[in-house]
C-alpha cells in the first residue's frame, strides 16, 4: 500500500468540509505526505504538506472553496500533482499504486521530449494521460501501459474522473443535501458516513473509467489491465475495519480469521488480546470462538501511527515502542493468548513479547490471523534488507523462538479466502505467501 484517493462534488454547493473529512478517514493509508485539490468553476486550486491530514489542514482551507475536489494521503510522494499546458492547470491527479515498469515509461516519455522533476510515479501518471488532448482517453492508455496495482483520481474542469485495475479498491458513494445530489469516490468506504454524508453504491469496476460531476456517475472509457487480481492484504491489514471491499466488510473477515485461529487451539490460557490496533477483530474473532475473557493487554498512544506502512525500519522501531503500552493489571499473572494481523520482519513483534514478559505475564502465545508471509510482495517498492520476511528463512518453530513466544499459530492459508465469500479464490493475489 502507499497511498489513499478521495473526491466529491456537488451541483451548487462547497465540498471542501466534506472532502476534508474524507481525506482526514483514509489518512490510515498514508501518513508522510497529504494533499488537497478543488475546482471553484474558475479554477483549480492546490496545496500538498509533509504531514498527517488534521494538523496539516486544520488552519489552512481558506481558498480552496469549490464543489469539486480530490484528497490525497501517501508514504511516498507528495499528492496530488499538478498538470500544465498553456500557463494553466489543465488537471490535478491522485495515484495509489506502484509501477513495476517505471524506467521503462520514464524512457519512453523522456524520448519523446517528457522531462522530469522527480522521480515519483504520478508524474509518470500524469505525463502519460498529457500525452492524449481527451482526459478519459489519456487514462486510458496510461493504465493500460502501467504494469503494477494502481488507481487514479483526476480532477479538471469537467468533473472528478476515477479508474482502477483489479489490485487496488475503489468504491463511487452517493450522498444528498438541500441543494441536490452529492457524488463521491474513494479507495475505501471508510471515507463515506456521517462526515461526510455520503452512502455507498458501488465498487468502480476494474478497467473502467468513470467521470464523477453533479450529474452523476459514468463511465467513459475501458481499459485492459495485466493485472486481473486483488491483494488479500487489503482485508487483513491495510484497509480500516469500518470499510466494505468488493462486497465483504474488513472486519467481518477479520473475526472470522480470528475465530478459525481459535477453533481446535487447546493452550491453556486465561485472558486473549490484540495487538493494536489492526489485531483488535481477529481478536473478537478469537473470543467469540474460545470463549476466553478478551481484554486489552496494550493501550495505544493518542499520537500513535500505523507502523507497517512506515518507510524506514529505525523509524517503525522507535514508533512502535512510543506507540503501545502494556495494561500491566491486565497482564500480570496471567497466561495470554496475543493476537496480531501478520508478522513481517519479528522485529517490533519481539518487542511486545518482552514488554509482556516485563509486565508479569506468565505465558505468551502468539496467533497471527494471515499465513506466514514468505517473499516480497512483487507489486511493491523493495524493502530494506532489515524488513525481509522472517518466514522466508526460518521455520515455525525458529520463528516463536527468535520472537520469544511460548506458542505461535498461523492462519492456514488453504483457508484463507473463506473469510471473503464474495470473492472468487482464483481473484485473489497471494504471491507473498508463495515460494518462487
Amino acid at each position: 500500500m502507499t497511498g489513499g484517493i478521495c473526491g466529491i462534488c456537488s451541483k451548487d454547493w462547497d465540498c471542501l468540509s466534506r472532502l476534508f473529512n474524507m481525506t482526514l478517514d483514509i489518512q490510515d493509508r498514508g501518513q508522510e505526505y497529504c494533499g488537497i485539490s478543488t475546482n471553484n468553476g474558475q479554477r483549480i486550486g492546490i496545496r500538498t504538506h509533509h504531514g498527517l491530514v488534521g494538523p496539516s489542514f486544520v488552519n489552512d482551507l481558506v481558498g480552496l472553496e469549490g464543489h469539486l475536489g480530490i484528497g490525497v494521503t501517501h508514504s511516498r510522494e507528495r499528492q496530488p500533482m499538478s498538470y500544465y499546458e498553456k500557463n494553466r492547470i489543465w488537471f490535478t491527479v491522485g495515484f495509489d499504486g506502484y509501477l513495476t515498469n517505471a524506467d521503462q515509461l520514464r524512457d519512453e516519455l523522456t524520448r519523446g521530449g517528457n522531462s522530469f522533476v522527480t522521480p515519483d510515479s504520478v508524474e509518470i501518471v500524469a505525463s502519460l494521460i498529457g500525452q492524449e488532448d481527451d482526459i478519459a482517453q489519456g487514462i486510458k492508455q496510461a493504465l493500460g501501459k502501467i504494469e503494477g496495482p494502481c488507481s487514479l483520481v483526476l480532477l479538471s474542469k469537467e468533473g472528478i474522473y476515477a479508474a482502477r485495475n483489479a489490485m487496488k479498491p475503489l468504491v463511487t458513494g452517493r450522498g444528498k443535501d438541500q441543494k441536490g445530489n452529492i457524488w463521491a469516490v474513494a479507495s475505501e468506504s471508510c471515507a463515506f458516513g456521517i462526515n461526510s454524508g455520503v452512502e455507498l453504491i458501488a465498487d468502480v469496476e476494474p478497467g473502467k473509467v468513470v467521470l464523477i460531476n453533479p450529474d452523476g456517475i459514468s463511465v467513459v472509457e475501458e481499459f485492459i489491465s495485466p493485472i486481473t487480481q486483488i491483494c488479500i492484504f487489503e482485508w487483513i491489514y491495510y484497509a480500516n475495519p469500518n470499510s466494505i471491499i468488493e462486497g465483504t466488510s474488513v472486519a467481518l473477515a477479520r473475526q472470522a480469521w480470528g475465530k478459525m485461529l481459535a477453533e481446535n487451539d487447546d493452550i491453556p490460557a486465561d485472558i486473549v488480546g490484540a495487538v493494536p490496533n489492526s489485531g483488535i477483530c481477529y481478536a473478537e474473532g478469537y473470543h467469540l470462538t474460545s470463549g476466553l475473557p478478551s481484554l486489552e493487554i496494550f493501550l495505544p498512544l493518542r499520537d500513535g501511527r500505523r507502523t507497517y506502512i512506515i518507510p524506514t525500519v529505525t523509524e517503525r522501531k522507535l514508533t512502535k515502542k512510543r506507540k503501545l503500552v502494556p495494561m500491566i493489571a491486565n497482564v500480570q499473572g496471567n497466561k495470554v493468548v496475543v493476537v496480531d494481523d501478520s508478522i513481517r520482519s519479528g522485529i517490533t513483534l519481539t518487542d511486545l513479547i518482552e514488554l509482556l514478559n516485563n509486565s508479569g505475564s506468565l505465558a505468551n502465545h502468539l496467533r497471527i490471523g494471515s499465513p506466514p508471509s514468505i517473499r516480497d510482495c512483487p507489486w511493491a517498492p523493495p524493502p530494506q534488507q532489515e524488513e525481509k520476511f522472517i518466514a522466508a528463512d526460518y521455520n515455525l518453530e525458529e520463528i516463536r523462538q527468535r520472537l520469544g513466544a511460548d506458542s505461535l499459530r498461523y492462519q492456514d492459508l488453504a483457508r484463507v479466502h473463506q473469510a471473503i465469500p464474495t470473492v472468487d479464490k482464483e481473484s485473489f493475489c497471494l504471491d507473498c505467501f508463495l515460494r518462487q
